[in-house]
């Protein structure tokens, strides 16, 4: 294992231990690693990753919204407030 991998195993190591420590609060969890805890609009765990859209990135938030639209106006045939609304 390279220098890098170490390192990256080491910290999420850590950030999971100090998650669990914390019973899965992120807030808490950010706090006692000294890390600043950006507020997500959407967190999704996909294939072992967590993916984010920060609540301050409008240009995404926006094209998830559309996106979620697009995808309940093939499911059902109706339209309706996608539950991510458009950034002002």
């Amino acid at each position: 294992m390279g220098y890098h991998a170490a390192v990256a195993r080491f910290k999420r190591q850590l950030l999971e231990l100090t998650l669990e420590m914390h019973d899965g609060n992120r807030t808490r969890t950010a706090k006692a690693l000294g890390l600043e805890r950006t507020p997500d609009h959407v967190a999704i765990p996909y294939k072992g990753h967590w993916f984010y859209i920060l609540e301050t990135d409008h240009v995404t938030k926006a094209t998830f919204s559309l996106l979620l639209e697009i995808v309940r106006l093939e499911l059902t045939g109706k339209s309706g407030q996608a539950r991510c609304s458009p950034c002002p």
